[in-house]
């Protein structure tokens, strides 16, 4: 084993192998943290909105706060923690029986706009809608209608999401209708405004049976942000027990011109 007189612990076998073995846990290490450390972003869950803060005047037996409550839902979810893809592609319908209002209407209708603003209770990462229109065809059901979002519930320098054409799917005689699933352009915020523009029956009302979200929670992984930071530290130090073994080097035994005098290194 060939050694520097003065290198203890720095022989050329063992730093060359700790150099080696250093490099490549630290590079899957740097790479984790790239790929992990400023999100935690998984598959998106489905939500209700945690309050309605402004809308048109409801009729008083169909106050708007139902479309947030599942309370028609046949097949209800568990908010925040039920998969928002799985959970659309099984078509869940709502259903009104009988009487039972289970749907938000108001006599208004958009002229020349409607607006419905909610309050998702947090920030996510936006990114689908979930609407259950109307129950009763050739009514109030709403055909058109434009996504808005934000952070601050005056809605100031808000985002524009979208602009959709639901179907009117209700049943008059069963009362049901299934929810229909609306792509976002994806924002982060915590407020949504749906503004409606044509109703089915401009001469009836604004009605609507049931909205809900899909989101990602955009949360920052401090753990892994402290372990991209030790990666980096670890590298640092590699450099620096190799700059400490280079310069400790550089004397009469370590030197360029001694190493080409010919002497033998002990």
């Amino acid at each position: 084993m060939i050694r520097i007189r003065g290198l203890e612990g720095c022989d050329a076998t063992s730093f060359s192998s700790l150099i080696k073995s250093k490099s490549l846990s630290l590079s899957h290490i740097i790479l984790l943290s790239f790929l992990t450390v400023v999100y935690d972003v998984s598959a998106s869950s489905i939500i209700s909105a945690s309050s309605i803060i402004n809308a048109p005047p409801n009729l008083a037996t169909a106050p708007f706060q139902r479309t947030i409550d599942q309370s028609g839902i046949l097949d209800p979810y568990v908010s925040g923690v039920t998969d928002f893809d799985t959970y659309m592609a099984g078509n869940p319908v709502h259903n009104a029986p009988g009487y039972t209002l289970t749907y938000g209407v108001s006599s208004r209708v958009p002229n020349p706009s409607l607006n419905f603003d909610f309050d998702l209770g947090g920030t996510y990462l936006i990114e689908k809608l979930a609407f259950w229109n109307y129950p009763y065809p050739d009514s109030g059901a709403i055909t058109q209608f434009d996504v808005y979002t934000a952070n601050t519930p005056d809605f100031f320098g808000s985002s524009f999401a979208g602009a959709y054409s639901p179907i009117s799917d209700g049943n008059r005689i069963t009362r049901e209708n299934t929810g229909q699933v609306f792509e976002l352009s994806d924002t982060t915020a915590r407020y949504l405004r749906l503004q409606i523009n044509a109703v089915e029956n401009s001469n009836v009302g604004t009605g609507f049976s049931e909205v809900a979200f899909g989101v990602t929670a955009a949360v920052p992984l401090p753990a892994t942000f402290w372990l991209f930071v030790s990666g980096l530290g670890g590298l640092l130090g590699t450099r620096s027990r190799w700059w400490k073994c280079k310069t400790r080097s550089w004397g009469i035994y370590g030197s360029p011109r001694y190493a080409r005098s010919g002497l033998p290194i002990t």
